[in-house]
């Protein structure tokens, strides 16, 4: 039992790589090749049988027909596989629906067979990629022939005998072998809606991060900071909430004295231990330049400002060496206070003055 049950996942798994093999073609519809596949692997095998119905009730001229839509389904599988997926899906839908259209025509319409047709409606709709013109084409080519095919079957008429286990049987298979794909081709319907929707919500984050990160740095920017610092204005989310602007004292001297890639260097190194500093506190963000905006969350001035030593201490005891060369820069802070008397906008300015008073003691302090 094991070793039947290893060799059935083994063969389940080889049907599974063979249906999911990806399609050489960048521009075809994966999902599309899936779900002809899908319906392929079951067609191919419900063909079969029926032929082998037919042989052995001696309707010869209906099995050289399920032959050739056979021979057909294994063409339009091989399609799939090295042509494209276009091509494979047509024949798909045609063979469908002329095979099934001979073989209502003779077993007669309550034995099923034209359920298949209308399989072929949700495929060549299914693929968003596909040409409208032959979407409409083939929907007009499918109508006809149910039209037609109704008006020349009677409803009732059947070459077998109603009343027997045999005709029972052919329809109830044809029902369980029509209900799988439908079920089939419903759950791909799903699936398609599901990973579009997916992909958009992913892809939306994603721009919407990179819209709102500095490239270098990895901080939020000031597109961000702006954004969070409306919503704190227009909610008032935090008992307090402290606004410091910090930077780099002779930054330029940095770059003039080491290059501008240096400089890049110790904006990624300082981005560093502002975001562990602030990881659980509030926010960073870069400003502008080697300006950066600290958010402090639910602390008042006096706990921010010690918060401010600390990353300033940090800064100061942390080594550089860019390319050989050893060296320390410091920072300078500016802090003030939130309150919704004078709005985040002023207090942006206060924190800035006093930025400028900052550099104007000498640099190197958090003044508040």
């Amino acid at each position: 039992m094991t070793i039947i049950g290893v060799n059935g996942m083994k063969k389940i798994k080889t049907l599974h790589f063979w249906i999911k093999k990806k399609s050489k073609f960048e521009d075809d519809s994966n999902s599309l090749l899936y779900l002809i596949r899908f319906l392929l692997f079951i067609w191919i095998p419900y063909y079969t049988i029926i032929l082998g119905y037919s042989i052995s009730k001696k309707f010869y001229n209906y099995a050289i027909v399920l032959g050739v839509a056979i021979f057909l389904y294994i063409l339009a599988l091989y399609l799939t596989y090295n042509i494209r997926i276009l091509y494979g899906a047509i024949l798909t839908c045609i063979t469908t629906i002329v095979s099934a259209f001979i073989l209502t025509e003779a077993f007669g319409w309550r034995c099923s067979f034209q359920n298949m047709i209308y399989i072929t409606f949700l495929i060549i709709w299914y693929d968003a990629m596909m040409d409208i013109r032959i979407k409409v084409g083939l929907s007009l080519f499918i109508t006809s022939h149910i039209c037609i095919l109704s008006a020349k079957t009677p409803f009732g008429a059947t070459i077998l005998d109603p009343a027997t286990l045999e005709y029972r049987s052919l329809v109830y298979f044809n029902i369980l072998v029509f209900s799988t794909c439908l079920s089939l081709v419903a759950y791909f319907y799903c699936t398609l809606y599901v990973d579009v929707e997916k992909s958009l919500r992913i892809n939306n984050k994603k721009l919407k991060q990179m819209s709102e990160t500095d490239t270098l740095t990895k901080l939020v920017n000031r597109r961000y900071a702006q954004n969070e610092l409306a919503e704190i204005e227009k909610n008032n989310n935090w008992s307090s909430v402290s606004i410091a602007i910090g930077d780099i004292d002779l930054f330029k001297h940095v770059n003039d004295t080491y290059g501008h890639e240096c400089g890049d260097y110790v904006l990624s190194t300082l981005a560093t231990i502002f975001k562990d500093a602030m990881s659980k506190q509030g926010f960073v963000a870069r400003w502008g330049g080697e300006e950066f905006l600290f958010v402090f969350e639910n602390l008042n001035g006096d706990m921010a400002l010690v918060e401010l030593e600390a990353i300033r201490k940090e800064i100061l005891k942390t080594p550089l060496e860019y390319k050989g060369e050893k060296f320390n820069v410091t920072m300078t802070f500016g802090l003030e206070e939130y309150s919704p008397n004078i709005g985040v906008k002023e207090t942006i300015e206060k924190a800035d003055e006093k930025l400028y008073l900052g550099k104007q003691a000498g640099r190197n302090r958090a003044i508040y």
